[in-house]
């Protein structure tokens, strides 16, 4: 009995989780933070950066610091590198 309670909790549980993030009603949102930053529109090179990209479209680039992005974005660290946005 109780294995069969555990089982079910499970799948009710997981049937949750798939629903709490279908496509069609979650936004995303991906961090990238950029060590360097080329500003090709005005020439210049930012450091520590965050760029924040929602539903595949650059949404803002800011200077980082904590709580910059969104707490449910996924984080990108490319810390270590120089990174070049660019559109479509």
């Amino acid at each position: 009995m109780k294995m069969l309670l555990l089982r079910a909790t499970l799948f009710l549980a997981s049937f949750q989780l798939f629903a709490a993030e279908s496509p069609a009603t979650q936004t995303n949102f991906i961090a990238i933070k950029a060590g360097h930053l080329i500003d090709t529109v005005k020439g210049v090179v930012l450091e520590r950066q965050v760029i924040l990209i929602e539903n595949d479209s650059i949404k803002w680039v800011k200077a980082d610091d904590p709580g910059a992005a969104p707490k449910e974005a996924k984080t990108i660290d490319l810390s270590d590198y120089t990174v070049l946005p660019g559109a479509d």
